[in-house]
């Protein structure tokens, strides 16, 4: 007799993202796994987003509703995950949505492959255009692989991954930290020796909508970052079985770190901040092996930030970037507008995709 599939809870936080809620759910809802729990989190929204969960919770009885005050986005994480029973969890965010056998395929993923999480390909989805997000060669992962990925910034979201619960019982959630959050969760699992391997799914796709006012768009701080950084080294300085084959990976991600607050233009100049100081001799140490794994203008910019006067420079250099890294984005090695989707999801017309052969 065939075992019965496990209970899967879908926990999705929301927070003022009521023109986006309704494809989400409704992917959720008509999703192929059928043995599913909804722990929704409603953040303190102000904008209808609760009347939209209401309306949808009335109509199916899997979903449950977890009406709470603003506390940002770790704490509906923790709240979502401490009201959810399945034994696995998948998390989606409000303003995204999945393919209708998005959960169907991860779990089928994870049982046949023996692991403890399985990664949906993710598709960025802008007014204009979609594009790929990172795309994975599927396969199985081992945990150093996973890290490594992690490290240089791919694939670093919990959105669009299925977890087995128990994984998640003993991780820090750091309230003050609102942006790149799912970094340092993700971080945390990858250094847990009891999550041996992660497998990457072909055709399960996670749609991430761009939108705007989202937290990804908004304006770093200096400090934030700072903090941000110290946050990871906590995590990264505990024993592993990695020793210093670790170092450079992780000298390569706070070169990124960096980086990315370099590049939004609007950032205040730190140049001669202690950190940026151990960041650049760090990036110098080690540069031979970085240039080799994340993209040479990252290490030149780290490198000429100290310096007021070449933050022109920089911005150029960023741009140019930007530029390729979107266009590379576009070709992309799938068609995701083949899978099912949930009705009111709107895919943009006007970009022509690359086949896979």
């Amino acid at each position: 007799m065939e075992r019965p599939k496990p209970l899967i809870s879908v926990i999705i936080p929301v927070y003022n993202v009521a023109s986006y809620l309704v494809p989400c759910l409704e992917s959720v809802c008509a999703q192929t796994y059928s043995n599913l729990e909804i722990v929704v989190v409603n953040d303190g929204s102000t904008d209808g987003s609760l009347a939209i969960v209401q309306d949808f919770s009335a109509r199916d009885s899997r979903m449950v509703l977890v009406d709470k005050e603003n506390g940002g986005l770790m704490s509906a994480r923790r709240d979502g995950l401490f009201r959810s029973t399945g034994e696995f969890v998948f998390w989606l965010d409000g303003d995204d949505y999945i393919s209708l056998d998005c959960v169907e395929k991860l779990y089928d993923a994870v049982a046949s492959n023996g692991c403890d999480v399985a990664s949906a390909q993710r598709v960025r989805v802008r007014q204009e255009y979609i594009s790929a997000d990172g795309f994975m060669v599927p396969g199985v992962k081992s945990n150093r692989e996973f890290l490594d990925i992690l490290l240089l910034h791919r694939h670093v979201t919990v959105g669009g991954k299925l977890y087995r619960r128990s994984l998640w019982t003993e991780l820090i959630y750091c309230e003050d930290i609102s942006l790149g959050e799912d970094f340092l969760l993700n971080l945390e699992l990858a250094l847990n020796p009891s999550m041996p391997s992660v497998v990457f799914v072909d055709d399960a796709f996670y749609f991430y909508v761009q939108r705007p006012g989202s937290m990804i768009r908004l304006k770093d701080s200096f400090p934030y970052l700072e903090n941000f950084m110290k946050r990871i080294a906590e995590i990264t300085d505990v024993p592993n079985d990695y020793g210093e084959g670790l170092k450079a990976s992780v000298v390569a991600e706070r070169a990124l770190r960096l980086y990315v607050y370099i590049k939004k233009g609007r950032n205040e100049w730190y140049g001669d901040a202690p950190l940026c100081a151990e960041v650049r001799n760090e990036v110098c140490l080690y540069e031979k092996e970085l240039r080799r794994m994340i993209p040479g203008v990252v290490v030149s910019s780290v490198k000429l930030y100290p310096k007021k006067r070449n933050k022109t420079l920089i911005n150029l250099m960023g741009t140019v970037m930007r530029l390729r890294q979107s266009m590379r984005r576009r070709h992309l090695e799938f068609d995701p507008t083949g899978v099912m989707l949930p009705p009111s999801a709107k895919l943009p017309v006007r970009h022509k995709l690359k086949k896979r052969r």
